[in-house]
């Protein structure tokens, strides 16, 4: 599980989080529910039985009540819009926050999603990479603590610490060839 921010637990306190992913999202459900909801209707008036005399309401009675659950389920779209593309629309909009602190090397900031968004495996993955970010900077701060070391024994007159330097040196280059190498064959 990713650790909660500093500061406490990670709340979208509005409903609309991207309006612009949320209201195509609940645009595109809308849609569908009202051609659903249209080909209902015009199938009972297709199938209908012949009305009797040439006063029936029955046609109006159906079209009353295809107003009235029309209005009752774009309600309902949208209630139900806005409440799951939240859950869509924050991760992408954390991810995008993280990132750009990842950008500006701020590798401090794991991604924290609440137990009912979507994409957690994703949130998942992206802490094991900042983690494994973390560690690889501990391990050149190690090195260049190393290499401190080893500069701050050099006497004015000794090659052997020079030597070992370059050693040191050459020992990061190898350790990183070999990460650029591992990443590239995945």
């Amino acid at each position: 599980m990713a650790e909660t921010p500093p500061g406490g637990i990670n709340r979208r306190k509005r409903l609309f989080v991207n309006k612009r992913v949320q209201g195509r999202m609940i645009g595109m459900i809308a849609i569908f529910v009202t051609l659903a909801i249209f080909i209902f209707f015009i199938a009972q008036i297709v199938f209908m039985p012949q009305a009797e005399g040439p006063g029936s309401k029955r046609i109006v009675v159906l079209f009353v009540h295809l107003l009235l659950i029309l209005i009752l389920a774009l309600i309902g779209v949208v209630y139900v819009g806005l409440r799951f593309s939240q859950k869509i629309a924050g991760p992408i909009y954390a991810f995008g926050r993280n990132l750009s602190f990842v950008y500006r090397g701020d590798y401090t900031k794991s991604l924290a999603l609440r137990k009912t968004d979507e994409f957690q495996n994703l949130a998942n993955a992206f802490n094991k990479t900042l983690e494994a970010l973390r560690g690889r900077v501990q391990d050149d701060i190690r090195f260049l603590d190393k290499l401190a070391q080893e500069i701050g024994r050099l006497p004015d007159d000794c090659s052997t610490s020079k030597i070992n330097m370059l050693n040191s040196i050459n020992e990061l280059k190898e350790a990183k060839a070999q990460l650029i190498a591992e990443e590239q064959k995945s």
